[in-house]
């Protein structure tokens, strides 16, 4: 038996997703309590963050 063994070339063409990247927004002033406040609930709002306090189950409340 002889196994004969052609060469051929092949072209592809591959996609990819692409995703656009987000832009950021840099306030001044967002340090310190309310800055953090607020930083915190947005995070626990986009998050759908739920934690324990005296026995019960408490939830974001944010818009």
């Amino acid at each position: 038996k002889r196994v004969e063994i052609i060469p051929r070339k092949y072209q592809y063409i591959f996609r990819t997703k692409r995703q656009v990247q987000r832009t950021g927004v840099m306030l001044v002033g967002w340090g310190g309590n309310n800055g953090s406040t607020f930083t915190g609930a947005t995070i626990a709002n986009r998050d759908n963050i739920t934690w324990m306090r005296k026995g019960k189950i408490f939830q974001k409340n944010l818009l």
